[in-house]
């Protein structure tokens, strides 16, 4: 009995091979492989405008730092005259200390007499 089966078995083996279409299976695989590329290709399209739409975002953010710091400097420049005029401002003003003055009259030539009597 193997003698016989063993032949039909081989025969039917064989006979699956010649039927499968090679070539649709081999199309298939060629349109797979171009759909993967053509998402691929997407893809790297949209991280390519991620990319340059981070890099326009980040050169906006520069920008608007530098203004800030411009901002900031001329602040504290006002700042500091400010502070500068305030200490101006409030600096005492030197008192002058009162002399007194004597009803007698000054005669040219007393004044060492004259700084005498007020010590």
């Amino acid at each position: 009995m193997y003698k016989r089966l063993a032949p039909l078995v081989a025969i039917g083996l064989l006979s699956g091979c010649s039927t499968v279409n090679h070539q649709e299976l081999h199309q298939n695989t060629i349109s797979a492989i171009q759909e993967s590329e053509q998402r691929l290709d997407n893809r790297l399209t949209n991280l390519t405008l991620q990319i340059s739409n981070n890099a326009d975002y980040i050169d906006s953010l520069e920008s608007e730092i530098i203004a800030l710091t411009k901002e900031v400097e001329m602040l504290r420049n006002a700042d500091g005259s400010e502070e500068e005029q305030e200490e101006e401002q409030a600096k005492p003003l030197p008192v002058i200390a009162p002399t007194t003055f004597s009803s007698a009259p000054v005669v040219l030539g007393s004044v060492d007499a004259y700084v005498r009597c007020a010590r």
